[in-house]
């Protein structure tokens, strides 16, 4: 017994330095609406490694009016979406990089949405957010608060190889699209669900997915969240 407790402590700070991750993604501002004809939804990400990582940042474009000019700043450099959708970073060890969207409505009214992926391109290591967007006549400002209609409450276990579990936290009654995606936005499994307020439950075998990072996604019609999923085999 003595030894097997030796080689559990032993093993316990690899097991614990396995867990860890090179880098977090944090998006502070997810969603505006009001009548600001230019708003920038800002973020960043730090490292968590003691040596260099090329980080990859993707701004997915879900929808947006056509006249909408739409650029992302990585550091210090801002580029046009439509013109490079992706730009590389390289993050020095412990360093803090700013990540943000800019939108220029250009004064036509509508409402916008993306999906901004972050990837370390060595550990292939996978972060996201959706941010939105809404460009009303009239003010009625409410900053960057997230919808509170509803939330994932947790998904389990994460990784996953068979089934997977989902819990929701529904606040009002209606119909609930929930999407299995890939990450180039290809959806894998689609469900509709009329739920009731309080945490509601359900199951997905994924056993015949291939190994890789997906994004559970939940919309009510107006408000979209987002998490992370890994198969593994």
């Amino acid at each position: 017994m003595k030894r097997i407790r030796y080689i559990f402590l032993l093993l316990m700070p690899m097991l614990l330095a396995a867990q860890t991750n090179d880098f977090e993604y944090t998006q502070f501002d997810t969603v505006y609406t009001g009548d600001s004809s230019y708003v920038e939804l800002h973020g960043e990400v730090v490292s968590f490694t003691s040596s260099e990582q090329n980080i990859s940042v993707t701004p997915v474009e879900l929808s947006k009016p056509d006249s909408w000019l739409i650029y992302y700043c990585v550091g210090p450099a801002c580029i046009p979406l439509q013109f490079a959708p992706s730009y590389t970073h390289i993050l020095a060890p412990g360093d803090t990089a700013a990540i943000s969207l800019e939108i220029r409505s250009q004064g036509e009214l509508g409402e916008g949405s993306w999906m901004i992926f972050v990837v370390d391109s060595s550990s292939m290591e996978i972060d996201s957010a959706y941010v939105r967007m809404e460009y009303l006549t009239t003010s009625i400002d409410k900053g960057f608060n997230v919808p509170k209609n509803f939330q994932i409450s947790n998904i389990y276990p994460n990784p996953v190889n068979a089934q997977v579990n989902v819990n929701l936290q529904i606040n009002e009654t209606g119909d609930y699209l929930v999407k299995l995606v890939s990450l180039t936005g290809r959806s894998i499994l689609e469900r509709k669900y009329s739920l009731s307020p309080g945490m509601n439950h359900f199951s997905w075998n994924v056993s015949d997915l291939h190994s890789g990072n997906y994004l559970l996604t939940v919309s009510d019609g107006g408000n979209l969240h987002t998490q992370k999923v890994v198969i593994v085999k």
